[in-house]
């Protein structure tokens, strides 16, 4: 068990010149002050529906919330890359890659929760329907679903 004096403080640790802490802190301040710069040069429906998630000396990547905005974004990105090339002496941007990621809602969230009921009708009408089929193949795969949901119908 560790003494109180041999455990650091988090702040500590984070603070250090070159740990790995300060530096993973210092690159997300580092982003999250490059995406405030970012929002002042798009226009209003892009703001606040992107973000940058990354950048190298000579690549930045974008997280934008829906693939209709990616297009709208695309004609921005040589001003991205002017202002970060005129801003930050070490950069040489190329290239912006743009990446669709869904925000995530509560209620989206909260779906994914909610756990499907199978019913003893589903696998009935499974297995009707696997009695009709005439290709073999598919009449097993049927009959092994409508099984495998009677089963699972007979556990709750």
């Amino acid at each position: 068990m560790r003494s109180a004096r041999s455990t650091k403080r988090l702040n500590t640790i984070i603070h250090q010149e070159n740990s790995m802490p300060a530096r993973i802190w210092r690159k997300s301040e580092f982003l999250q002050e490059l995406n405030n710069e970012m929002q002042v040069l798009l226009p209003e429906n892009l703001r606040q529906r992107c973000f940058i998630a990354n950048i190298s000396r000579s690549e930045v990547i974008i997280h934008i919330h829906t693939a209709s905005l990616l297009t709208r974004l695309r004609q921005f990105q040589s001003v991205i890359i002017t202002h970060i090339n005129q801003h930050y002496e070490w950069a040489e941007i190329r290239k912006v890659s743009i990446r669709v990621r869904p925000a995530i809602s509560q209620a989206s969230a909260r779906q994914k929760k909610i756990k499907r009921r199978k019913s003893p009708l589903i696998a009935e009408t499974i297995s009707e329907g696997a009695r009709h089929c005439s290709d073999e193949g598919l009449k097993k795969a049927l009959m092994a679903l409508a099984r495998h949901i009677s089963e699972d119908c007979k556990e709750t």
